[in-house]
C-alpha cells in the first residue's frame, strides 16, 4: 500500500515497520518516520534486532530478497516525502 499518512500530496510512502517492541518489530503503523529507515539500516548492517525482510525491502519495483543501500535510500526519500519512484505498486506476494 503506498498512501499511508495524510500529509500534504503526494501521501508519504515507505511505511515499513511500527515499533521496536522488545525483541519485535511491530508492522507498519500509518506513519513514515526515521524508525522505518533505522530498520533499514539495522537490516542493511545484518546486526541487532532486525525487521522481517518483506518490511524494509523496498528496491527494486518487484522486491529482490535483498535489503542494500538502495533500500535504505529510497526509505530516507520516503521519509522526506519524496513521491513514490515506481509507476504503480505492486501487490504484496
Amino acid at each position: 500500500m503506498v498512501e499511508t499518512i495524510a500529509e500534504p500530496t503526494p501521501k508519504l510512502w515507505g511505511d515499513c515497520v511500527g515499533e521496536l517492541l522488545g525483541t519485535v518489530w511491530l508492522g507498519p503503523n500509518g506513519i513514515t518516520n526515521i524508525q522505518d529507515v533505522f530498520a533499514a539500516i539495522i537490516k542493511f548492517q545484518g546486526t541487532g534486532i532486525m525487521p522481517p525482510l518483506g518490511y524494509v525491502d523496498v528496491h527494486p519495483q518487484i522486491p529482490n530478497n535483498l535489503v542494500n543501500i538502495d533500500d535504505v535510500l529510497l526509505l530516507i526519500l520516503a521519509f522526506k516525502g519524496e513521491p513514490y519512484p515506481y509507476s504503480d505498486p505492486v501487490p504484496c506476494p
